[in-house]
């Protein structure tokens, strides 16, 4: 779990004592592209996972960052105010 927060494919939240009490999963196109930035990722890597990528039709890196603002926030609820 560590490694996966760190290298940025997982976030978390500690509750209470429990380390790992809420964990989010990224989604993986941004967690690579985050260590392609950082160059983490070599050349050959790169280029096999942009091939795989475009064989699946994953989401790409800036198909997700134009819904970026687009948050669903879960358990809230607004009111109607009279």
């Amino acid at each position: 779990m560590r490694l996966l927060e760190s290298l940025g494919f997982i976030q978390t939240k500690q509750i209470g004592n429990e380390r790992y009490g809420l964990v989010a999963v990224v989604h993986p196109a941004i967690a690579v592209q985050a260590l392609r930035d950082k160059k983490l990722v070599e050349d050959p890597w790169w280029n096999n996972y942009i091939t795989l990528k475009a064989q699946t039709k994953e989401a790409t890196f800036e198909a997700l960052q134009a819904r970026k603002g687009k948050v669903i926030r879960l358990g809230t609820r607004r009111r109607k105010t009279s």
